[in-house]
């Protein structure tokens, strides 16, 4: 069976600019509800799940895209990852697939100004 791959679109970003087709919202930082966005992404990845059929089937990787996903903070990366590594893992689970165990971890961060900064590391299998 196919792995799967994740997208999580993060449609915030601190000014909306005039050559993005994408969906976008111009907020500023500490407008952006993320214990909100984080529960309704956790929803519709359940419902979508159960609705094309995905239970059981493996999930390769996780992509945080948008907007400007470096507006959120840890903590709500944290509570998304988490809750999908969780969640895929059992074999009853919410989400009722199985994530494969990570080799390699790798977050690109960029934070403006020509920051960039790169956590990588490796984790035993679960």
């Amino acid at each position: 069976m196919p792995s799967l791959a994740l997208y999580i679109h993060i449609p915030y970003c601190l000014e909306k600019c005039p050559y993005c087709d994408f969906h976008s919202v111009a907020t500023s930082r500490p407008a952006i509800p993320e214990k909100v966005y984080a529960d309704c992404i956790l929803k519709q990845l359940e419902w979508e799940v159960a609705r094309l059929g995905l239970k059981g089937r493996p999930l390769s990787s996780i992509f945080f895209g948008g907007g400007t996903p470096s507006l959120m903070s840890p903590p709500f990366f944290e509570k998304v990852i988490g809750a999908v590594a969780k969640g895929v893992r059992k074999t009853k689970s919410r989400f009722g697939g199985r994530l494969e165990p990570f080799s390699h971890v790798e977050l690109v961060l960029h934070r403006g100004r020509g920051e960039l900064q790169t956590v990588t590391g490796a984790s035993a299998s679960p």
